[in-house]
């Protein structure tokens, strides 16, 4: 198994990968950004329409406020679970671990 430089695994990917991974990085802010206009815009529609512009408002506020929660829960669980994750693949890897330990002692 090669070795990974400053443990970058995405140094290893075929690049059809990776650059989907920049697509996906590059494009979700600009999308939540997006997002948080819809209960403007479903009030806009709904007075347009003569309904209720609060109401429209608020079942589109709904929405945007769940994806606040999730992005929110990722944002302060994030660390923790990758973290798991390192030690849940250094339990199933040991080696791995082993040879990245010894290929630091040798550097240093």
């Amino acid at each position: 198994m090669p070795e990974v430089a400053g443990g970058d695994a995405w140094s290893l990917v075929p690049p059809e990968v990776a650059g989907m991974r920049i697509v996906v990085r590059a494009v979700w802010p600009p999308a939540l950004a997006t997002l948080g206009t819809l209960p403007v815009l479903a009030a806009r529609a709904a007075a347009d329409n003569g309904r209720p512009a609060a109401s429209a408002a608020g079942a589109a506020a709904v929405g945007v406020v769940a994806v606040f929660v999730l992005v929110a829960g990722w944002v302060r669980t994030r660390d923790r679970l990758h973290a798991w994750w390192k030690a849940a693949m250094d339990q199933m890897f040991p080696e791995g671990k082993a040879r990245a330990q010894e290929g630091t002692a040798h550097a240093a």
